[in-house]
C-alpha cells in the first residue's frame, strides 16, 4: 500500500496530472498502480480533507474572534 501512497503523493503533486479530467486521471492511476480508481479517489477526499481542516479552523476563529 505504500507504493500507491507514494504514487499519489507523485500523481498528486503534478500540475499537469491535475489539469487532466478525472477519467483520465483514474485511467492513468489505474494503469500505473494495477488499483481500482476508487482507491484514488478515497485517498484524494482524504487529502482534501487534511488540507480544508485548517482552513476551517482559521475561519472559525476569525469568526468567532
Amino acid at each position: 500500500m505504500a507504493d500507491v501512497e507514494n504514487l499519489i503523493e507523485q500523481l498528486t503533486a503534478d500540475p499537469d496530472f491535475l489539469s487532466l479530467s478525472d477519467s483520465e486521471q483514474d485511467q492513468i492511476f489505474e494503469e500505473l498502480s494495477g488499483q481500482p480508481a476508487s482507491a484514488f479517489r478515497q485517498s484524494l477526499g482524504a487529502i482534501s480533507a487534511v488540507a480544508i481542516s485548517p482552513l476551517q479552523k482559521v475561519g472559525r476563529v476569525a469568526l468567532t474572534g
